[in-house]
């Protein structure tokens, strides 16, 4: 936990993937390809006539992950923070006021560009902590309490794919690395999310 709070949690050491398969000319093929899975959420939303706010979001964070794995590096990492604490303070508009739920985004989108300017990541990953954490007390007591369980499970997961990232990928005899299946599993939870939205018609 004493890394999330670091002055700098997003160090340069972040940037070095330990998969760099070149696949037709495509750099970091495996982590770029996996973004993929992201798009997954997006379109069971529109083949069940659900667009909303979360499809051009879930679509951005695709592309602009895609677009950061390729060339994986502080300015190409600027435009996926964005993405990613847009779908988290976006989850959490879901959950409060619409104006709140404004303002939240807002603050979250200052706490990116924040980063960028003093390399100080402490607002934004306490944001996408506390927003979680608000999310399961609002979800806990509802008939959708019982996916807070795997949603949990696949939280863990993520992280723990995103950290041992190169010991995932030597385990597997290079076959697969942690942070490609961070994206699959991120996917997994971005459903698990859906389903809960779903269940307590918000959306």
């Amino acid at each position: 936990m004493s890394q999330y709070f670091s002055q700098n949690a997003i160090s340069d050491s972040y940037h070095q993937f330990s998969d760099t398969l070149v696949l037709f000319n495509l750099p970091n093929a495996s982590n770029v390809l996996s973004n993929a899975v992201l798009l997954i959420p997006a379109i069971y939303l529109l083949v069940h006539g659900k667009f909303n706010k979360l499809v051009p979001i879930l679509l951005g964070l695709a592309l602009s992950s895609s677009y950061y794995h390729l060339n994986p590096n502080k300015q190409t990492i600027l435009l996926d923070m964005i993405f990613v604490i847009t779908l988290n303070t976006v989850v959490l508009s879901y959950f409060v006021k619409k104006s709140t739920g404004y303002i939240i985004i807002l603050i979250g989108l200052l706490s990116v560009f924040y980063w960028n300017q003093t390399e100080n990541s402490r607002p934004y990953v306490s944001l996408q902590i506390l927003i979680f954490m608000y999310c399961v007390y609002k979800v806990y007591p509802t008939n959708a309490g019982y996916l807070l369980l795997p949603l949990l499970l696949f939280s863990f997961i993520t992280r723990f794919s995103e950290v041992y990232d190169k010991e995932i990928y030597e385990t597997t005899n290079h076959l697969l690395s942690g942070h490609s299946l961070k994206h699959v599993f991120a996917g997994i939870q971005i459903f698990i999310i859906i389903f809960i939205l779903e269940k307590l018609n918000k959306i």
